[in-house]
Protein backbone atom coordinates (compact mmCIF):
# COMPACT_ATOMS: atom_id res chain seq x y z
CA UNK A 1 0.00 0.00 0.00
CA UNK A 2 1.35 3.46 -1.05
CA UNK A 3 -0.07 5.46 1.81
CA UNK A 4 2.06 7.11 4.45
CA UNK A 5 0.44 9.96 7.02
CA UNK A 6 2.72 11.93 9.53
CA UNK A 7 2.88 14.82 11.47
CA UNK A 8 6.05 17.08 11.36
CA UNK A 9 5.09 18.43 14.97
CA UNK A 10 2.67 16.07 17.07
CA UNK A 11 2.66 19.45 19.94
CA UNK A 12 1.36 21.58 17.62
CA UNK A 13 -2.42 23.26 17.73
CA UNK A 14 -5.48 20.74 15.97
CA UNK A 15 -6.44 21.20 12.94
CA UNK A 16 -2.24 19.48 12.92
CA UNK A 17 -0.09 19.75 9.40
CA UNK A 18 -0.08 16.44 8.43
CA UNK A 19 2.06 14.92 5.51
CA UNK A 20 0.20 12.60 3.27
CA UNK A 21 2.86 10.73 1.57
CA UNK A 22 1.58 8.68 -1.03
CA UNK A 23 3.29 6.49 -3.83
CA UNK A 24 1.72 4.80 -6.86
CA UNK A 25 0.47 1.24 -7.25
CA UNK A 26 0.48 0.52 -10.65
CA UNK A 27 2.41 -1.46 -12.93
CA UNK A 28 5.83 0.80 -13.75
CA UNK A 29 8.23 -2.06 -15.09
CA UNK A 30 11.32 -1.19 -14.78
CA UNK A 31 11.04 2.70 -13.61
CA UNK A 32 10.16 4.10 -10.29
CA UNK A 33 7.18 4.21 -9.01
CA UNK A 34 5.24 7.84 -9.04
CA UNK A 35 5.47 9.65 -5.55
CA UNK A 36 4.05 12.78 -4.17
CA UNK A 37 3.40 14.47 -0.69
CA UNK A 38 0.91 16.76 0.16
CA UNK A 39 1.22 18.99 3.17
CA UNK A 40 -1.85 20.47 4.74
CA UNK A 41 -3.87 21.14 7.65
CA UNK A 42 -5.41 17.33 8.63
CA UNK A 43 -5.90 14.48 6.21
CA UNK A 44 -9.07 15.47 4.75
CA UNK A 45 -7.53 18.20 3.23
CA UNK A 46 -4.60 16.59 2.53
CA UNK A 47 -6.69 13.87 0.82
CA UNK A 48 -8.61 16.57 -1.54
CA UNK A 49 -5.94 18.11 -2.79
CA UNK A 50 -4.40 14.69 -3.63
CA UNK A 51 -7.44 13.51 -5.60
CA UNK A 52 -7.56 16.91 -7.14
CA UNK A 53 -4.03 16.79 -8.71
CA UNK A 54 -4.82 13.50 -10.07
CA UNK A 55 -4.10 10.34 -7.33
CA UNK A 56 -7.13 7.59 -7.56
CA UNK A 57 -8.08 5.78 -4.15
CA UNK A 58 -8.61 2.21 -4.40
CA UNK A 59 -9.23 1.24 -0.96
CA UNK A 60 -6.25 -1.34 -0.77
CA UNK A 61 -4.15 0.72 -3.62
CA UNK A 62 -3.37 4.31 -4.80
CA UNK A 63 -2.94 5.07 -8.82
CA UNK A 64 -1.05 8.15 -9.46
CA UNK A 65 -2.45 10.44 -12.52
CA UNK A 66 0.38 8.25 -14.40
CA UNK A 67 -2.00 5.07 -13.96
CA UNK A 68 -5.38 6.86 -12.71
CA UNK A 69 -6.33 8.37 -16.18
CA UNK A 70 -7.62 11.24 -14.39
CA UNK A 71 -5.07 13.24 -15.85
CA UNK A 72 -6.10 12.66 -19.48
CA UNK A 73 -9.52 13.44 -18.56
CA UNK A 74 -9.62 16.37 -16.98
CA UNK A 75 -7.06 18.04 -19.77
CA UNK A 76 -9.71 16.56 -22.06
CA UNK A 77 -12.45 18.76 -20.64
CA UNK A 78 -10.15 22.06 -20.70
Amino acid sequence: MGLSLFCDDPSAPIPRAVVLELRCDGDHGLFPPESAQFREDGFVSAYAKAMKEGWLDRSLYWLGPCCSGKAQRESEDD
